[in-house]
Formats: C-alpha cells, sequence, structure tokens
C-alpha cells in the first residue's frame, strides 16, 4: 500500500485531483446517462431520439475541456497557498492558457473518438442496435479514465513548459 505522505506534494496533489475526479464523474456520467437512456432498451448508432453518437460526442469534447480547466485552476491555486512548492509564472495561470489547454485536450479526445465510432460505424452490421445498459457501463468507464488522464495531463503540460522555459538562456 502507498503511504500518502511520503510521496512529494505534486505527485501527492494529481493523486488526489485524479481520485476526486474519477468518482465525481463515474456518479454524474452514470447518472445522467440512467436518467437519459432509462425508456430505452437498444440505441442505435446514428439516429433515433438517443443515440450512440449523441452520447460520446459530447462527453468526449466537454469533459476533457472542463476537468483540464479545473485541473489547472486548482494546481495554481495550490501553487498559490504554497500548499505546493512549486513556482508558476503568471502567463500560465491566466484564464486564456486554461481554456486553450482546455481546448486542445478537447480536441484531441474529440479526435480519438470520433475514429473510434467510425471504425465501430464501418465495422458493425448496418442496422445493429447496441444494449442501453452496456452503453452506459462503457461510456461510465470511459469518462472515469478520461477525468484521471485530463486532470493529470495539464499538471505534466504546465511543468514541461515551465522547465522548457527555465532551460532558455
Amino acid at each position: 500500500m502507498i503511504n500518502i505522505l511520503t510521496i512529494e506534494p505534486i505527485k501527492q496533489f494529481m493523486l488526489k485531483r485524479a481520485s476526486v475526479n474519477f468518482i465525481i464523474n463515474l456518479i454524474l456520467t452514470f447518472g445522467i446517462q440512467c436518467w437519459a437512456l432509462r425508456h430505452f432498451d437498444n440505441i442505435s448508432f446514428s439516429s433515433g431520439e438517443q443515440s450512440l453518437v449523441r452520447t460520446f460526442l459530447p462527453m468526449s469534447f466537454f469533459l476533457p475541456l472542463f476537468v483540464t480547466m479545473d485541473s489547472a485552476k486548482r494546481f495554481f491555486a495550490n501553487a498559490f497557498d504554497e500548499k505546493i512548492p512549486y513556482f508558476v509564472p503568471e502567463k500560465y495561470k491566466t484564464f486564456k492558457f486554461r481554456f486553450i489547454l482546455g481546448l486542445k485536450n478537447a480536441g484531441w479526445s474529440l479526435l480519438i473518438f470520433s475514429i473510434i465510432l467510425a471504425a465501430v460505424f464501418l465495422l458493425s452490421p448496418k442496422n445493429m442496435m447496441f444494449n442501453s445498459m452496456m452503453v452506459i457501463i462503457i461510456l461510465t468507464s470511459v469518462a472515469g479514465v478520461m477525468a484521471v488522464i485530463f486532470t493529470i495531463t495539464p499538471i505534466m503540460h504546465i511543468q514541461k513548459a515551465i522547465k522548457k522555459q527555465n532551460s532558455i538562456p
């Protein structure tokens, strides 16, 4: 078992935020999808009132955007309060930087999910229906994993940018 007190503060912060975001996104995604798909036994790929595309694509854009922005904001706040012994230059503390970083992560996520959904569309039979409970379970699992990835990614990006900035003479 990992003793959280022996972990350096940045890794401890990332572990804590990733755990919290993982749990929150699992609960929220499961609740929202259960409510949205409660009347559907099966859902189609792209047609109808509810579809696979309508459930996956919005999540693949908005979840990375907001989790990235929140993670960066909390990292800056903890660095400012000196809970994390890390100096963050002012140019990385702006809303514009967080928003651009969030859009970049959301764009990559949307691209990856679009490719995955295109592969599912091309490889599945023409009028295939998907079990809504299975879609909920897969979507919830993916949301949890994405929450962890997009919690850690901005902090690593900021650390890399600061190291790069400090190495320039």
